[in-house]
């Protein structure tokens, strides 16, 4: 099987299989990413004069697709977090391609890598996003990535916050695609430090989220007891 064969056949699969079954992504997100990788893949046979069925991984290095992002980023005024959104999905399929096919590996772990440090987009374009990538998420979703890092599942989460378990699963799609992350490990590693810092990425909603009491204080059966609207 040829390279190019091999870039559409991950492609399709990564669409087909792994964003609706293993990811559990929404039609939305899906879309999305179809948009993208449509998007690019039109720049690249606009600019380089490659054929579309010719594009290849070797043709899509870390120097193509910057200037792709950077390109959409000045002619549609994208915001940082599109900017961001827009590579979290080009990068999740370099990473299930090179999980795929090994011998992948290589070549993508440029591309994966990006430009090193922070960049005017929040530090996305890293390997790992820094600790100022927070600053895309919502309050919910910094207290549910603190959360999943003290091991609680999207049920558990939910009743603790008094959500539904769908409103959860949905707040986790945005973060994974925000942070660029397919896995919860990768999101408590993050959130739980950052290289050698190891600062918390959240410190003050640790210290929000107190654990909830098991059963109500004596004081408060006291009180209940006194209330002259208790029968």
């Amino acid at each position: 099987m040829t390279t190019t064969d091999s870039f559409y056949r991950h492609l399709r699969e990564w669409f087909t299989a792994f964003l609706p079954r293993q990811r559990g992504a929404s039609p939305h997100t899906i879309t999305a990413c179809r948009h993208t990788w449509n998007m690019l893949l039109r720049y690249v046979t606009d600019t380089r004069k490659i054929p579309l069925e010719r594009v290849a991984f070797s043709t899509l290095d870390r120097a193509c697709i910057i200037e792709f992002l950077d390109q959409m980023r000045t002619t549609r005024s994208w915001t940082a977090t599109t900017y961001n959104q827009r590579l979290s999905c080009i990068r999740s399929f370099f990473h299930y391609a090179s999980t795929a096919e090994p011998t992948l590996a290589m070549h993508l772990a440029d591309a994966l890598a990006m430009a090193k440090g922070e960049t005017p987009a929040d530090g996305i374009l890293a390997g790992q996003p820094g600790p100022t990538a927070g600053k895309q998420l919502t309050r919910r979703e910094k207290e549910i990535a603190t959360l999943v890092a003290a091991g609680l599942g999207n049920r558990e989460i939910a009743a603790r916050l008094f959500l539904s378990k769908r409103t959860v699963d949905s707040h986790m799609e945005h973060i994974f695609t925000k942070l660029g992350f397919s896995s919860r490990t990768q999101l408590a590693s993050w959130v739980l430090g950052h290289g050698t810092n190891r600062q918390p990425a959240f410190s003050n909603i640790h210290q929000e989220l107190a654990p909830l009491p098991s059963r109500p204080s004596p004081d408060v059966y006291r009180r209940a007891a006194k209330s002259p609207h208790v029968r």
